[in-house]
Protein backbone atom coordinates (compact mmCIF):
# COMPACT_ATOMS: atom_id res chain seq x y z
CA UNK A 1 0.00 0.00 0.00
CA UNK A 2 1.20 3.66 -0.62
CA UNK A 3 0.81 6.69 1.05
CA UNK A 4 -2.34 7.85 0.91
CA UNK A 5 -3.75 4.46 1.58
CA UNK A 6 -2.70 4.10 5.01
CA UNK A 7 -3.13 7.25 5.91
CA UNK A 8 -7.10 6.92 4.76
CA UNK A 9 -7.17 3.47 6.89
CA UNK A 10 -5.23 5.02 9.66
CA UNK A 11 -8.22 7.57 9.36
CA UNK A 12 -11.13 5.39 9.03
CA UNK A 13 -9.51 3.00 11.87
CA UNK A 14 -9.81 5.45 14.50
CA UNK A 15 -13.67 5.50 14.03
CA UNK A 16 -13.43 1.16 14.73
CA UNK A 17 -11.43 1.95 18.11
CA UNK A 18 -15.26 1.54 19.53
CA UNK A 19 -17.68 0.65 16.55
CA UNK A 20 -15.27 -2.20 15.43
CA UNK A 21 -15.67 -3.75 18.84
CA UNK A 22 -19.27 -4.48 17.94
CA UNK A 23 -18.70 -7.76 17.32
CA UNK A 24 -15.85 -8.95 19.15
CA UNK A 25 -14.87 -12.42 18.82
CA UNK A 26 -12.35 -15.02 20.29
CA UNK A 27 -9.79 -16.99 18.09
CA UNK A 28 -12.20 -20.09 18.49
CA UNK A 29 -15.03 -17.80 16.13
CA UNK A 30 -17.58 -17.79 19.84
CA UNK A 31 -18.79 -14.50 19.91
CA UNK A 32 -17.54 -12.22 23.36
CA UNK A 33 -20.44 -11.21 25.29
CA UNK A 34 -21.32 -9.85 28.29
CA UNK A 35 -19.20 -7.96 31.18
CA UNK A 36 -16.00 -8.62 28.54
CA UNK A 37 -17.32 -7.26 25.38
CA UNK A 38 -18.19 -4.08 27.98
CA UNK A 39 -14.94 -3.83 29.11
CA UNK A 40 -13.65 -3.93 26.03
CA UNK A 41 -15.82 -1.12 24.42
CA UNK A 42 -15.39 1.07 27.22
CA UNK A 43 -11.80 1.20 26.79
CA UNK A 44 -11.95 1.59 22.72
CA UNK A 45 -13.91 4.30 23.36
CA UNK A 46 -11.13 5.77 25.72
CA UNK A 47 -8.38 4.91 23.06
CA UNK A 48 -10.98 6.18 20.21
CA UNK A 49 -10.35 9.82 22.69
CA UNK A 50 -7.20 9.66 23.05
CA UNK A 51 -6.22 9.13 19.03
CA UNK A 52 -8.36 12.17 17.93
CA UNK A 53 -6.65 14.06 20.30
CA UNK A 54 -3.44 13.21 18.62
CA UNK A 55 -4.67 12.50 15.57
CA UNK A 56 -1.35 14.19 13.34
CA UNK A 57 0.60 11.98 14.56
CA UNK A 58 -1.44 9.00 14.50
CA UNK A 59 -1.43 9.71 10.15
CA UNK A 60 2.33 10.29 10.40
CA UNK A 61 2.62 7.22 12.40
CA UNK A 62 0.79 5.03 9.44
CA UNK A 63 3.17 5.43 6.49
CA UNK A 64 6.26 5.75 8.53
CA UNK A 65 7.38 2.37 8.26
CA UNK A 66 7.01 2.61 4.45
CA UNK A 67 9.22 6.38 3.94
CA UNK A 68 10.82 6.79 7.54
CA UNK A 69 12.24 3.13 8.42
CA UNK A 70 12.08 1.99 4.14
CA UNK A 71 12.11 -1.53 5.27
CA UNK A 72 9.93 -2.48 2.38
CA UNK A 73 11.86 -5.35 1.06
CA UNK A 74 12.68 -6.79 4.25
CA UNK A 75 9.61 -6.53 6.43
CA UNK A 76 6.64 -5.37 4.30
CA UNK A 77 6.19 -9.20 2.03
CA UNK A 78 5.70 -12.41 3.40
CA UNK A 79 6.25 -14.65 -0.15
CA UNK A 80 3.89 -17.83 0.20
CA UNK A 81 3.73 -20.88 -2.77
CA UNK A 82 2.11 -23.92 -3.06
CA UNK A 83 3.47 -27.06 -3.72
CA UNK A 84 1.12 -27.00 -7.09
CA UNK A 85 2.20 -23.90 -8.28
CA UNK A 86 6.09 -24.87 -8.00
CA UNK A 87 7.58 -28.25 -8.79
CA UNK A 88 10.10 -29.15 -6.04
CA UNK A 89 8.71 -26.59 -3.90
CA UNK A 90 10.42 -27.43 -0.54
CA UNK A 91 14.07 -27.18 -2.47
CA UNK A 92 13.32 -23.17 -2.24
CA UNK A 93 11.30 -23.02 0.71
CA UNK A 94 12.53 -21.17 4.01
CA UNK A 95 9.65 -22.41 6.17
CA UNK A 96 6.59 -24.56 5.98
CA UNK A 97 3.07 -23.41 7.20
CA UNK A 98 0.31 -25.69 7.02
CA UNK A 99 -3.44 -24.46 7.18
CA UNK A 100 -6.76 -26.47 7.01
CA UNK A 101 -5.35 -28.90 5.76
CA UNK A 102 -2.81 -26.92 3.31
CA UNK A 103 0.99 -26.73 3.11
CA UNK A 104 2.01 -23.20 2.37
CA UNK A 105 5.93 -22.63 1.44
CA UNK A 106 7.89 -19.60 2.15
CA UNK A 107 10.57 -18.20 -0.21
CA UNK A 108 14.06 -17.60 0.86
CA UNK A 109 14.98 -14.02 1.29
CA UNK A 110 11.29 -13.20 0.39
CA UNK A 111 10.59 -11.40 3.36
CA UNK A 112 9.33 -11.54 7.32
CA UNK A 113 6.16 -9.78 7.55
CA UNK A 114 4.91 -12.20 10.10
CA UNK A 115 8.08 -11.90 12.39
CA UNK A 116 7.81 -8.39 12.24
CA UNK A 117 4.17 -8.19 13.66
CA UNK A 118 5.33 -10.69 16.28
CA UNK A 119 8.62 -8.78 17.08
CA UNK A 120 6.95 -5.78 17.61
CA UNK A 121 4.53 -6.42 19.56
CA UNK A 122 6.99 -7.96 21.88
CA UNK A 123 8.97 -4.72 21.75
CA UNK A 124 5.72 -3.32 23.75
CA UNK A 125 5.17 -5.44 25.93
CA UNK A 126 9.27 -4.62 27.14
CA UNK A 127 8.50 -0.92 26.47
CA UNK A 128 5.38 -0.96 28.63
CA UNK A 129 7.24 -3.04 31.29
CA UNK A 130 10.21 -0.40 31.35
CA UNK A 131 7.85 2.52 31.94
CA UNK A 132 6.20 0.89 34.80
CA UNK A 133 9.25 0.35 36.18
CA UNK A 134 11.37 3.85 35.55
CA UNK A 135 8.99 5.92 33.44
CA UNK A 136 11.42 6.00 30.93
CA UNK A 137 8.86 5.86 28.12
CA UNK A 138 5.86 8.15 27.29
CA UNK A 139 2.55 7.12 26.06
CA UNK A 140 3.17 8.69 22.97
CA UNK A 141 6.47 6.88 22.59
CA UNK A 142 3.80 3.58 23.14
CA UNK A 143 1.14 4.48 21.36
CA UNK A 144 3.51 5.85 18.24
CA UNK A 145 4.62 1.19 18.07
CA UNK A 146 1.45 0.39 18.62
CA UNK A 147 0.96 2.48 15.20
CA UNK A 148 4.04 1.57 13.68
CA UNK A 149 2.69 -2.20 14.11
CA UNK A 150 -0.25 -1.39 13.07
CA UNK A 151 0.61 -0.92 9.56
CA UNK A 152 2.39 -4.16 8.95
CA UNK A 153 -0.70 -5.81 10.03
CA UNK A 154 -2.76 -4.11 7.03
CA UNK A 155 0.10 -4.87 4.92
CA UNK A 156 -0.30 -8.40 5.84
CA UNK A 157 -3.81 -8.33 4.39
CA UNK A 158 -2.87 -7.38 0.77
CA UNK A 159 -2.52 -10.30 -1.34
CA UNK A 160 0.40 -8.93 -3.54
CA UNK A 161 2.59 -8.72 -0.43
CA UNK A 162 2.02 -12.67 0.31
CA UNK A 163 1.82 -14.25 -3.48
CA UNK A 164 5.29 -14.93 -4.33
CA UNK A 165 4.07 -15.09 -8.67
CA UNK A 166 4.13 -11.48 -8.90
CA UNK A 167 7.88 -11.05 -7.16
CA UNK A 168 10.02 -10.47 -10.38
CA UNK A 169 13.04 -9.29 -8.53
CA UNK A 170 13.09 -12.14 -5.76
CA UNK A 171 16.71 -14.52 -6.08
CA UNK A 172 14.77 -17.47 -5.34
CA UNK A 173 12.32 -18.28 -8.71
CA UNK A 174 11.76 -21.77 -8.84
CA UNK A 175 10.23 -21.57 -12.17
CA UNK A 176 10.27 -18.57 -14.93
CA UNK A 177 7.24 -19.74 -16.51
CA UNK A 178 4.92 -19.65 -13.01
CA UNK A 179 5.54 -16.15 -12.43
CA UNK A 180 3.03 -13.04 -14.15
CA UNK A 181 5.57 -11.70 -16.03
CA UNK A 182 3.87 -9.73 -18.84
CA UNK A 183 2.47 -7.26 -15.77
CA UNK A 184 3.63 -6.04 -12.90
CA UNK A 185 0.28 -6.81 -11.54
CA UNK A 186 1.44 -5.20 -7.31
CA UNK A 187 2.84 -1.71 -8.69
CA UNK A 188 -0.74 -1.37 -11.07
CA UNK A 189 -3.29 -2.91 -8.13
CA UNK A 190 -1.29 -0.29 -5.80
CA UNK A 191 -1.52 2.64 -8.32
CA UNK A 192 -4.96 2.18 -8.58
CA UNK A 193 -5.37 1.39 -4.97
CA UNK A 194 -3.84 4.47 -4.16
CA UNK A 195 -6.12 6.98 -6.68
CA UNK A 196 -9.37 5.23 -5.50
CA UNK A 197 -8.50 5.81 -1.46
CA UNK A 198 -7.17 9.58 -2.34
CA UNK A 199 -10.44 9.63 -3.98
CA UNK A 200 -12.76 8.74 -0.71
CA UNK A 201 -10.39 10.55 1.33
CA UNK A 202 -11.17 13.41 -0.14
CA UNK A 203 -14.46 13.53 0.19
CA UNK A 204 -14.80 12.31 3.32
CA UNK A 205 -12.14 15.61 4.32
CA UNK A 206 -9.48 13.45 5.24
CA UNK A 207 -6.45 15.39 6.15
CA UNK A 208 -2.49 15.25 4.68
CA UNK A 209 -3.72 13.92 1.35
CA UNK A 210 -0.43 14.05 -0.94
CA UNK A 211 -0.52 14.78 -4.53
CA UNK A 212 -4.53 15.00 -4.02
CA UNK A 213 -4.77 17.02 -7.27
CA UNK A 214 -3.25 14.25 -9.48
CA UNK A 215 -6.27 12.20 -8.31
CA UNK A 216 -9.21 14.33 -8.21
CA UNK A 217 -12.32 13.87 -6.70
CA UNK A 218 -14.23 11.72 -9.20
CA UNK A 219 -13.23 7.97 -9.66
CA UNK A 220 -16.23 5.57 -10.05
CA UNK A 221 -14.26 2.92 -8.15
CA UNK A 222 -14.44 4.94 -4.78
CA UNK A 223 -17.69 4.22 -3.76
CA UNK A 224 -16.96 0.95 -3.12
CA UNK A 225 -14.13 1.58 -0.30
CA UNK A 226 -16.95 3.95 1.40
CA UNK A 227 -17.60 2.30 4.77
CA UNK A 228 -19.90 3.88 7.62
CA UNK A 229 -18.71 2.00 11.18
CA UNK A 230 -22.28 3.83 12.33
CA UNK A 231 -24.08 2.19 9.70
CA UNK A 232 -25.85 -1.39 11.20
CA UNK A 233 -25.09 -2.98 7.88
CA UNK A 234 -21.89 -2.50 7.37
CA UNK A 235 -20.49 -2.87 11.18
CA UNK A 236 -22.04 -6.32 10.65
CA UNK A 237 -19.60 -7.06 8.42
CA UNK A 238 -16.43 -6.07 10.88
CA UNK A 239 -15.30 -9.17 13.24
CA UNK A 240 -12.53 -8.16 15.59
CA UNK A 241 -11.19 -10.91 17.50
CA UNK A 242 -9.37 -11.20 20.96
CA UNK A 243 -5.82 -12.52 20.47
CA UNK A 244 -2.98 -13.37 23.31
CA UNK A 245 0.47 -12.48 22.22
CA UNK A 246 1.64 -15.97 22.57
CA UNK A 247 -0.60 -16.55 19.67
CA UNK A 248 0.45 -13.27 17.28
CA UNK A 249 2.83 -14.82 15.31
CA UNK A 250 0.29 -17.93 14.71
CA UNK A 251 -2.43 -15.05 13.97
CA UNK A 252 0.13 -13.11 11.56
CA UNK A 253 1.12 -16.17 9.29
CA UNK A 254 -2.92 -17.08 9.18
CA UNK A 255 -3.45 -13.50 7.48
CA UNK A 256 -0.60 -13.68 4.88
CA UNK A 257 -2.05 -17.32 3.96
CA UNK A 258 -5.53 -15.33 3.70
CA UNK A 259 -3.88 -13.14 1.84
CA UNK A 260 -2.04 -15.27 -0.75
Amino acid sequence: MKHNSHICVAYKAIEFMYEGLYNLCYPSGDKATGKKRTNLRREGKILERLMQYHKDRVLEASWASDDILNDKREYHIFKLFTEGEFTDAKTYAAETYKNIGNVYYRARKCGGLAFKIDHLSKIITDIIKLRNYNDSYSMEHIMFMFLLLSHYVVDAHVPMHCDIRDDKSSENKPQEGVYYEEYDWHSKLEEEWEKVCTCRAIAEGVPDMENAEKCGVDNELAKYVKFDPLSASDRREIKTYVYYRRILMEHAVDICIKSK
